[in-house]
């Protein structure tokens, strides 16, 4: 990335502009099918257009995109050959034509390098990946993987040149499953394909591959995946696993090898120290590694010049500073403050006391806890005197008003044991659990004591803490425990001290989705807003319970989430978590008209934005606020760097809807990643969609307050 090049005080990025030498003359055809899986026929039919002809082929939608345009001849022979191969798939295709008036886009220009012309230098780079791999015990290893993607920054097409790590085990999944009591509980592990690049999670154990090896045969595109199948022996399983929305594929379970996340690290027995170490890369390490695989994609004359730097490009990088960021926040007696960091917030607020206390609490008048302990054999005494003393600290009195010890946490034994802590009047319950405990279960069917607890604490309005054993001896946790029970108890520590000048309301939404048993697509089953006022505090939750068809949050639900007694008149910034989906945006404006309100749109996706450099003398870590900018609403955002100077923070990427300058769209984010009350250290995300996953998880199991609306922050 000639770091060394770069001069004291710039700011880079993982794109590079595209070589214009490098861009063929493309053609496009359209497929003809009588069908609404386009999509899904596109991308199989250029992955044999590109196995039996000449050429690059690669699907853009609506588009089958080449550099190399056949007769049509040639491709009618291809089809025909499918329809005897895989009448199930293609028997909707009829024909594909050319259209000799298509231009190509930025965008699609940049996607065919990524995605085409890139594949002819991947030989070359596979070797550098290699010897940058780790075995980390005898079954496991750490693997470096190259990804590419298309961009169009200020207009021109771009390319970004990422390193990401991933975790994989040596046993493969039919090796490892003959271990289980049960198959299916191999439902919801990440796996990929040993012999692709493909990846996903499992979501069903199909059968014996006695039943399927004919089908797999027929449907298999690689000469590798048939040899896979072949060897199979008739008693191994064929696993489903899933790629993304309304996208799945069967494999026989040989073929497939485990990539390890941080929730599985027990089940396969990973030292989480060692791996976290080997997984982080420093920032230097980072870009000297991709310095040498963009010295290959040069000499191809892939990519020209430098990666975008703000010494050549000082126009497409932001600060915290010209986006008039500031991280000052308002204490108790509307004392103003700028902390640096969690530590020196948390010596303010031990000082000036919470912005403003519920009037349930005045001075002196005590919380009373009640203690829910799983953990027989810890007696928690010592650890309630800490959680007392720093209760006292922020100014707030407290009592362990009772304890219940639960021996074997049954969802009867959990229900009663609330039951008897509700009768001692408490305000608010402290679970003790196992570190096994410690968030939802992602499999919908599976409830862990997490589950159960909220289950009966949410959904009768109690607020609850949850602790686990290892954060009970952990004394950094005891301040961002504190900070969540009085939050959850209706206290508000601190707000923006400058309200957003732009905005009298800002708004997160999320939809949790949950795909249907028997019929393709997807049920969504719950629909969520929470509103802020401008200064940052909160002002309410809606709730929307009923499931919702499709991919998108309907009109009359959007109304309900967007109320006109709140919203009419109002200038509001809405954070999606993620993009919008098909017509919600025009829902959404056409609503605002209808109340008189200004309603500006922005989408956080927190994934797939390549990294942002600082360059001090040497690569760093780059500061908070740090961004490059694609276009006038389109940029990559560091919203809160990690709290290790030797990682590399991941960017999201921060889309505004015109007019809306992504200028604003980056401090309203900025802004409200200051204002997570279960936590002292600042989130990556705004708080207006921060813990999205969670109650989603949460949701599709049903639990959530009995009251569909309301004013206490029950996710911290």
């Amino acid at each position: 990335m000639q770091r060394l090049k770069s001069q004291q005080g710039s700011m880079l990025v993982e794109v590079f502009p595209i070589n214009p030498s490098a861009i063929p003359h493309l053609t496009s055809y359209q497929p003809d099918v009588q069908t609404n899986d386009l999509a899904l026929i596109g991308g199989k039919l250029a992955f044999h257009f590109q196995k039996r002809l000449k050429g690059h082929w690669f699907w853009s939608y609506p588009w089958l995109i080449t550099d190399t345009p056949q007769p049509d001849e040639a491709l009618q022979s291809v089809i025909e050959m499918l329809w005897q191969e895989q009448p199930e798939t293609f028997q909707q295709l009829h024909a594909i034509h050319r259209n000799p008036t298509w231009q190509p886009t930025a965008q699609t220009l940049a996607d065919f390098i990524a995605r085409s012309l890139w594949t002819d230098i991947q030989s070359s780079i596979d070797p550098l990946l290699a010897s940058w791999s780790h075995r980390l015990q005898r079954n496991i290893s750490i693997q470096r993987v190259c990804q590419v993607r298309g961009w169009v920054v200020d207009g021109q097409p771009a390319l970004s040149v990422s390193i990401a790590s991933r975790m994989i085990a040596g046993i493969d999944v039919q090796t490892y499953a003959q271990n289980l009591a049960d198959p299916n509980d191999l439902v919801g592990l990440l796996v990929a394909d040993k012999t692709s690049t493909l990846k996903g999670t499992i979501t069903k154990v199909v059968g014996a591959v006695v039943e399927h090896r004919s089908r797999l045969l027929k449907v298999a595109k690689r000469e590798q995946s048939k040899a896979m199948i072949n060897r199979a022996a008739d008693h191994e399983l064929v696993i489903q696993i899933s790629t993304g929305p309304n996208a799945s594929y069967d494999y026989v379970a040989r073929s497939l090898q485990f990539i390890i996340r941080p929730g599985d690290y027990s089940r396969f027995q990973v030292d989480a120290k060692q791996t976290l170490r080997l997984l982080r890369l420093s920032p230097e390490e980072r870009s000297g590694m991709l310095s040498k695989i963009a010295a290959i994609a040069k000499a191809k004359l892939l990519v020209s010049g430098k990666a975008y730097n703000s010494s050549a490009s000082p126009t497409l990088f932001l600060t915290a500073q010209s986006v008039n960021y500031s991280p000052a926040l308002l204490l108790g007696g509307e004392q103003r403050v700028e902390p640096k960091g969690d530590t020196d917030l948390s010596l303010r607020l031990r000082r000036y006391g919470f912005y403003e206390r519920s009037k349930q609490f005045p001075e002196e008048t005590p919380i009373q806890i009640g203690v829910l302990n799983t953990l027989p054999h810890l007696a928690p005494n010592q650890f309630l005197q800490q959680l007392q003393t720093e209760l006292t600290s922020l100014h707030f009195a407290s009592k362990i008003s009772c304890i219940k010890d639960v021996t074997t946490p049954s969802r009867n034994a959990l229900e009663e044991a609330v039951k008897d802590l509700q009768a001692h009047n408490i305000h608010i319950i402290v679970a003790l659990l196992a570190d096994s405990e410690d968030k939802a279960n992602k499999d919908l069917l599976r409830w862990g004591v997490y589950d159960h607890l909220k289950s009966l604490t949410v959904g009768m309005g109690i607020p609850n803490q949850i602790i686990t054993k290892s954060t009970m001896n952990n004394s950094y946790a005891f301040g961002n425990i504190a900070l969540g029970m009085l939050s959850k108890l209706g206290n508000i520590p601190y707000v923006l001290a400058e309200p957003l000048p732009y905005a009298d309301i800002i708004v997160g939404i999320d939809i949790a989705r949950r795909s249907k048993t028997r019929l393709a697509g997807s049920m969504n089953a719950t629909a969520i807003a929470r509103i802020y006022q401008n200064t940052g505090e909160f002002l309410q939750y809606v709730i929307h319970d009923a499931p919702l068809e499709g991919e998108t949050i309907p009109p009359d639900v959007l109304h309900t989430l967007f109320p006109s007694a709140i919203f009419s008149g109002k200038r509001v910034v809405i954070h999606r978590d993620g993009i919008f989906r098909g017509q919600e945006k025009q829902a959404l404006q056409d609503w605002a008209q209808q109340i008189r309100a200004t309603f500006h749109c922005v989408e956080v996706i927190k994934t797939g934005a390549p990294r942002v450099y600082s360059f001090q003398g040497q690569v760093l870590q780059p500061p908070k606020g740090s961004a490059f900018k694609l276009n006038p609403h389109e940029a990559f955002l560091i919203s809160s760097p990690p709290p290790f100077s030797q990682s590399t923070p991941s960017p999201l990427q921060i889309r505004s809807v015109p007019p809306f300058p992504i200028e604003q769209a980056i401090h309203s984010v900025l802004a409200l990643t200051q204002l997570h009350y279960g936590s002292l250290r600042s989130p990556r995300l705004p708080i207006s969609i921060h813990y999205s996953d969670e109650i989603a998880y949460l949701a599709l199991k049903g639990i959530k307050p009995k009251e569909l609306e309301g004013n206490i922050p029950f996710w911290l």
